[in-house]
């Protein structure tokens, strides 16, 4: 069973989120009206615990359409006919193969940090309510603060999520490990209605997650070009799992919820992330812009010096995969 939609890309001179980071685009985009199956083989995009209470009924449109039905590609050169590597997608794309990584994410316990030897990150917002540290739990050391949080139940056998609102402020002291050439940032999100301008996750002027026009939007800043972004129609008041990777040129993103079809998005891009002087390491908002502060809830904030593969990025998700 296939659903057909047209593809949609998101290349923004300037999208009013943040102007300090918004620059040209000097990239050709390629869009494409590519299929995608219902689930990798092997696997049910029902299977697992139901969400947290709040949560939307399984099935459920969201804005904008069916998140199993939305593929955009981005390219720098022409395009062949493709098979993705990641199950259950087809599309047309610029072929030069998948990361050579070596490294593995083994089996990730629920609530807990997986063992990755790139993990450089992992917040699990036990804390609990009020100001105060933010643990990173993979032992790395990269503890971040808080204040104005609250706590809330996270997707089911995940914990405590974190709880954001126009009030709240999180940050992280910035590193260099905090831009690797490889990346991985993947989060569990549950977003209250009317969140059009809002960050997740953001490094100032290298990488940003963050939600816009009823979507959740992966950006880069890359050397070589100017900026890359596209991103995937979320509905609120559900939990979804959201990953976006980028490795040798190859950018992907991922969203899982219960009861909608996976969906992947794939880009090609020449360049490495650019890692200015001074940034800041930011959750819930974007970094130098109070308005865009986050109302919603999450959990399972993760950053691995490398892309994962479709399997690893599901087994992220869990019962949301």
């Amino acid at each position: 069973m296939r659903a057909r939609a047209a593809a949609v890309v998101w290349m923004v001179a300037a999208c009013g989120v943040n102007p300090a980071f918004d620059e040209a685009v000097s990239v050709a985009a390629t869009v494409v009206e590519p299929t995608t199956e219902v689930a990798p083989p092997g696997t049910s995009t029902t299977s697992g615990a139901a969400p947290t209470s709040g949560t939307t009924e399984a099935g459920s449109a969201t804005a904008g359409g069916s998140t199993g039905a939305t593929m955009a590609v981005v390219s720098t050169s022409s395009s062949d006919e493709w098979t993705s590597s990641d199950p259950g997608t087809t599309g047309t794309m610029d072929t030069g193969g998948t990361s050579t990584d070596d490294a593995t994410t083994a089996a990730p316990v629920p609530g807990e940090c997986p063992e990755d030897d790139a993990l450089i990150a992992c917040y699990r917002f036990e804390e609990g309510p009020g100001d105060g540290p933010m643990l990173d739990d993979s032992g790395n050391g990269r503890d971040g603060t808080r204040g104005g949080a609250g706590s809330v139940p996270s997707v089911a056998g995940y914990g405590a999520a974190i709880e954001l609102s126009s009030f709240s402020d999180v940050h992280v002291t910035d590193s260099a490990a905090f831009a690797p050439s490889a990346i991985t940032v993947a989060t569990f999100v549950y977003l209250q209605p009317g969140q059009m301008n809002r960050g997740l996750i953001d490094r100032a002027g290298s990488y940003r997650l963050y939600v816009a026009n009823n979507s959740v939007q992966c950006r880069l800043q890359l050397s070589g070009i100017d900026m890359i972004e596209f991103g995937i129609p979320l509905a609120a008041e559900r939990w979804y799992h959201v990953a976006c990777t980028y490795s040798g040129g190859k950018l992907r993103m991922y969203v899982h919820a219960v009861g909608a079809e996976p969906t992947t998005l794939g880009a090609d891009a020449a360049g490495e992330l650019l890692s200015p002087m001074g940034s800041e390491f930011i959750l819930g908002r974007v970094a130098g812009d109070d308005s865009t502060r986050l109302t919603g809830w999450m959990d399972q904030v993760m950053l691995f010096g490398r892309a994962l593969e479709y399997q690893e990025v599901c087994a992220l998700a869990g019962p949301l995969c």
